[in-house]
């Protein structure tokens, strides 16, 4: 009896290290695709770091291994490069052709880095079509599907986007929608059109809307923002689907936060993995850096139809509020430069907490003083369990409050809060 027991330890111990290790790759495969493609962004490959190097080794390595060798095509929406060096684009190639070979089909737009060359717009366009033997606008058809690139014009960080380029695109996509209107289209640009997904607030397009959104079966991709994949809003349903890109360099959020500076240099590298029926889009995120694909897969069906469409803001309406466990803490200590460190406990919610917001208020006074965001750190896979802020240029001998509420990403915040009183 000891040795079935002994056995069935075994086999149990070697079972959990199975799924480990080969569980995501069983997630991300569909045998039934018709066709499958990954999807990448902002590589900056630098002329002489290899940091980015390894990072996009890593990543066509990932994909390759998730898909069992059994990619049709590999979408970069831009900033391929650093600064648009050839010693740049030698090493991308290289670097693609050894994981991937030839068999691969690339799609590759250009980014606003390609143009940090030193070279003219027109130089800087001549050398990314020689160097990666891509055109700058371009319709591919892949397993009959369609893959429209449309590269910015200039390193305007918002992108540029002439009338010739625009009335192509228009053409490109009406041909499309003329051989089969009930087929996804596949855009590829490197910024996003301007208030779809997450980050496309600022930096973005506005140019390309008016014509993507007369076609609901584009699936728009875009990168540009760094941004990180975890956020839901990262993929957008209004006139037509907009999706995210990640990136594989670092993560980036609202300049609104106080904290952005402690975080925006922080190392991601993320990307997409999709698979493709004749009425099905399936969507998998992809965390490069900590191995591990991210919760849901974003499966849109029927793109063609807008009544189908679910991934739109009223999203936030069916999402529930971050909440404080009933034991959180918050405490003030005293600085000898009148500032305060407030230290806090997280809150929790079954996505994520994306922010806190922190308000500071004068009670002598009764009114606020200031109030804060605080991002939180969503975008590593985990979360500490305190936080600590610095409040500084406080007057002395007045009563202060501090209150912090829980914001998930979509901006319910939570129904309880933390808060604490001092006095300087």
């Amino acid at each position: 009896m000891k040795r079935v027991s002994s056995k069935l330890i075994l086999i149990m111990i070697l079972f959990i290290f199975a799924i480990n290790t080969v569980g995501v790759r069983a997630a991300v495969k569909n045998k039934n695709a018709d066709l499958r493609f990954g999807v990448l962004s902002d590589v900056h490959i630098m002329d002489q770091d290899k940091k980015q190097d390894d990072k996009f080794k890593n990543a066509l390595s990932m994909l390759k291994d998730f898909t069992k060798d059994d990619m049709d095509a590999l979408l970069v929406a831009g900033d391929l490069t650093d600064s648009g060096g050839k010693l740049s684009y030698e090493k991308f190639n290289n670097i693609y052709e050894s994981i991937l070979g030839k068999k691969v089909e690339k799609v590759f737009a250009m980014g606003n880095h390609e143009y940090y060359t030193g070279l003219s717009p027109i130089e800087s366009q001549k050398r990314f079509t020689q160097e990666t033997g891509q055109k700058l606008n371009d319709r591919k058809v892949i397993k009959g599907y369609n893959f429209i690139t449309v590269s910015t014009e200039n390193a305007a960080l918002e992108g540029a986007f002439g009338n010739n380029t625009k009335q192509w695109l228009l053409e490109q996509l009406e041909e499309c929608n003329r051989e089969n209107s009930q087929k996804p289209i596949f855009v590829i640009v490197h910024q996003p059109v301007k208030d779809t997904i997450y980050g496309s607030d600022r930096d973005c397009t506005d140019e390309l809307k008016p014509i993507l959104s007369k076609y609901p079966q584009v699936i728009c991709f875009a990168g540009h923002s760094h941004y990180s994949l975890y956020d839901e809003r990262c993929i957008d349903q209004k006139d037509f689907t907009s999706v995210a890109t990640g990136g594989l360099k670092r993560v980036d959020f609202e300049e609104s936060m106080i904290n952005r500076s402690e975080f925006k240099n922080k190392e991601i590298s993320q990307g997409l993995f999709v698979e493709v029926n004749e009425k099905r889009v399936t969507i998998t995120r992809i965390d490069f850096l900590n191995k591990k694909v991210m919760s849901n897969k974003w499966i849109i069906d029927e793109p063609c139809n807008k009544k189908n469409f679910k991934y739109t803001y009223a999203r936030k309406l069916i999402r529930t509020c971050p909440k404080f466990k009933d034991d959180g803490q918050c405490r003030a200590d005293i600085k000898n430069d009148n500032s305060v460190e407030v230290t806090f406990s997280r809150a929790y919610h079954d996505d994520f907490v994306y922010s806190y917001k922190i308000t500071l208020i004068d009670k002598d006074k009764n009114n606020m003083e200031n109030e804060f965001m605080f991002i939180n750190d969503f975008f590593s896979g985990s979360s500490p369990d305190n936080y600590k802020i610095k409040l500084s240029n406080l007057n002395k001998g007045v009563n202060y409050k501090v209150k912090i509420k829980a914001v998930e990403s979509f901006g319910n915040e939570s129904s309880n809060e933390l808060q604490c009183d001092f006095k300087i």
